[in-house]
């Protein structure tokens, strides 16, 4: 399922993965308990980078997610130049 644009920056040159990220913290409520889950999407792909939850919407979460995203990256890119 597509969803609109809400954040409508125009990123026209964008020609490439991993060159603007978005992030989000959202929150589910399961069981009577809130969890909290932060998500990094790829522009150009528009596809999830990473993904994380928590019962709690703190710096560690965000922290943790963005981490992780950079590694998965990281690894991405190292495999395409070999």
């Amino acid at each position: 399922m597509q969803y609109p644009n809400l954040i409508n920056c125009k990123f026209n040159d964008i020609k490439t993965r991993f060159l603007v990220l978005y992030t989000d913290v959202t929150y589910l409520i399961w069981k009577r308990e809130k969890y909290y889950q932060s998500t990094i999407i790829d522009e150009y792909t528009k596809e999830i980078v990473d993904v994380k939850w928590s019962k709690y919407n703190d710096n560690k979460l965000v922290m943790d997610n963005l981490n992780d995203a950079i590694n998965k990256i990281k690894l991405i890119k190292k495999i395409w130049m070999t």
